[in-house]
């Protein structure tokens, strides 16, 4: 005899959802939509999950975790702030999904994107500015170039605020110079100076 108030026809939900009773969207109880949509307030799952997103809310940040293996975290905005692609290379991005670093163990490389700085802190309470690795785009067509710069750390002791620096510039974009290596001293003042200079003619000290 078939119940006067069916739930399901065959394999078919009948209603359009079933709920426990109290329920309340995001507070309490659980809900099952026909159309396989559901929320529960604890759930432990065995076995294996395959393809989903793991989000708070709408506006909240969302984790996928997708078939292939890959896992990707956006942020409220809708920017990837983190992908780990089915190959293993992982890449770290700004709020606005923008690359920031990229790690690729197919190829044993680190890649940091755009203009880029590596910081080497000693978390001294002495240290005033941090060593650092720099790399970045100098001047304006067409005599820009790229350089890398190799700054050591300063202090916060009075009168010793001075740091050194290795400046490794490529050749200029108009190819009017040679590629060169400059060493700077940097003074408490801040105003640098250069010490030794070596490009394709050799190595000088002005």
């Amino acid at each position: 005899m078939p119940f006067a108030n069916q739930v399901a026809a065959g394999k078919q939900l009948v209603r359009r959802v079933l709920q426990s009773a109290g329920f309340v969207a995001g507070v309490t109880g659980w809900q099952l939509q026909r159309n396989g949509d559901a929320e529960f307030n604890d759930l432990t799952a065995r076995g294996t999950i395959i393809g989903a997103t793991i989000e708070n809310s709408a506006t909240d940040p969302k984790t996928s975790i997708n078939p292939d293996g890959s896992i990707t975290i956006t942020n409220a905005a809708g920017g990837v702030i983190f992908d780990l692609a089915a190959n293993g290379v992982m890449t770290w991005s700004d709020p606005a999904g923008n690359p920031l670093v990229r790690i690729n163990p197919g190829t044993a490389t680190i890649i940091v994107e755009n203009t880029s700085q590596l910081r080497f802190p000693t978390n001294a309470a002495f240290e005033n500015q941090v060593a650092n690795l720099t790399s970045d785009v100098v001047g304006s067509p067409p005599a820009d170039f790229a350089q890398t710069v190799i700054s050591g750390p300063s202090t916060t002791t009075a009168g010793a605020h001075d740091w050194v620096q290795i400046q490794l510039n490529s050749a200029a974009a108009d190819n009017s110079s040679s590629a060169n290596m400059e060493f700077i001293y940097v003074d408490t003042g801040g105003t640098p100076h250069l010490f030794a200079h070596m490009d394709s003619t050799g190595f000088h000290i002005p």
